[in-house]
């Protein structure tokens, strides 16, 4: 393959190391929430958003995004605030651990205004 100047970056492409693969889930815990059996009730409502006030750690500013969960009533059961970076592995989480904590799965889980989800 040739860019426009004529030079090769097939090379380039057949160097590139693919990251290491990091498990998004803790496999123990999802065990776990598998096991206990909690009930099954209501809606709970979800999304990842960026908020839009920088926070300035170290040199360099950044946006953080959030995942707020909702009661289907419009309470909030809770929310994390992360890095863009962190999203993949901080969003299962985030809902691993509220399940623990509320001690409850939702019937339907909502993760967009148009999108549900049956558990």
């Amino acid at each position: 393959m040739r860019t426009k100047n004529g030079a090769r970056y097939g090379k380039i492409l057949q160097s590139y190391d693919t990251p290491a693969i990091i498990p998004i889930i803790n496999d123990l815990q999802l065990a776990q929430l598998k096991k206990a059996n909690f009930p099954r009730k209501g809606t709970w409502a979800t999304d990842c958003v960026m908020l839009p006030m920088p926070i300035r750690e170290g040199t360099r500013p950044y946006f953080p995004h959030a995942f707020p969960i909702f009661s289907g009533e419009g309470m909030a059961l809770g929310m994390k605030m992360f890095k863009f970076e962190e999203i993949e592995s901080a969003v299962p989480q985030a809902f691993m651990n509220l399940v623990e904590t509320v001690q409850a799965l939702p019937q339907f889980y909502r993760w967009e205004a148009s999108k549900y989800v049956r558990c």
